[in-house]
């Protein structure tokens, strides 16, 4: 099904949502590997919508989505990767801002910087975010999102 979205149908991209995955089964199992490396042969991007976080786990699952992610970009080189909205890390005081940063490593790896509302946790927290990316990732490799009209909708959005 995927072949056919990506080849026939014209997607460009798949998104992962380990908080989504089905029960049972984690991001960097057979199936997982199966899409990503597809992904990778395509030259379409996943993106990882870490949701409830980078160190987050599923039940039963004794690795966290981050680890998930770096067995896959170890198994797969050549497959894009976009994390979504600062990896949801809430500051670079987040415990999980420096497994963001290690996955500059990566030179396939990009962050987008997006949903500042979800993940900001002072007036500027999300410039020290965006600093620190910056200094690790390069401009080349992060993304700008404004999140509108949703960001209009919440506390730390836009002025109207």
């Amino acid at each position: 099904a995927l072949r056919a979205l990506l080849e026939r149908d014209g997607f460009r991209a798949a998104r992962f949502n380990p908080a989504l995955w089905p029960r049972g089964h984690a991001m960097d199992d057979d199936i997982g590997r199966e899409m990503y490396s597809l992904c990778g042969e395509l030259g379409c991007v996943v993106g990882f919508m870490c949701f409830n976080g980078l160190r987050a786990r599923r039940d039963g699952d004794p690795r966290t989505s981050v680890e998930a992610i770096r067995n896959l970009l170890e198994a797969y080189p050549k497959t894009k990767v976009l994390i979504d909205h600062f990896g949801f890390c809430k500051g670079v005081e987040d415990e999980s801002f420096g497994d963001l940063l290690a996955l500059s490593a990566f030179e396939n790896v990009m962050v987008k910087c997006s949903a500042h509302f979800r993940v900001q946790t002072s007036e500027t927290s999300t410039r020290e975010q965006l600093e620190a990316l910056l200094d690790a990732f390069g401009a080349n490799r992060l993304l700008w999102g404004s999140d509108y009209p949703f960001v209009t909708m919440q506390d730390g959005g836009y002025e109207r």
